[in-house]
């Protein structure tokens, strides 16, 4: 199952998931860069590393699910980062080989408020898709 099919049966179970599914962007690299010049990123840590790199880097941070070559039967939550000028998918965190992303944006002004709010690097997909995404009705369910 490809990441881009997840999101999709989620949008079955889940109207908010359409919305999701219009944001999101799914990326299929043939070459994944899985490092950054004088960068020694945190094992199991996608989140710090992406928004690490995102803030000092001016790289574009996405998050949201992404699968792996050895395990292709269920995408996990993950972050990776896009270098805007080459277009290029980068993933330090994972040492096996990512197949196939998919996720939204979230601006680089946005984990910067996070991490002044709270001191952490951690998962912003949810807040952002609430606070940024989704109509304010659809919050209220």
């Amino acid at each position: 199952m490809t990441s881009l099919e997840y999101v999709k049966m989620l949008s079955k179970l889940d109207s908010r998931y359409e919305i999701i599914l219009e944001a999101g962007k799914f990326f299929r690299p043939r070459q994944v860069q899985t490092r950054v010049e004088s960068y020694r990123p945190k094992k199991q840590s996608c989140y710090y590393n992406a928004q690490l790199l995102t803030t000092f880097r001016d790289l574009l941070y996405y998050e949201g699910w992404a699968v792996t070559s050895d395990f292709r039967e269920l995408p996990f939550e993950h972050a990776w980062n896009i270098n805007p000028r080459t277009r290029r998918l980068i993933d330090v965190t994972w040492q096996k080989k990512g197949v196939d992303y998919f996720g939204i944006q979230i601006p680089a002004e946005y984990i910067q408020k996070h991490w002044l709010k709270t001191g952490v690097a951690s998962d912003l997909f949810s807040i952002y898709v609430i606070e940024n995404l989704l109509p304010k009705q659809e919050v209220m369910k």
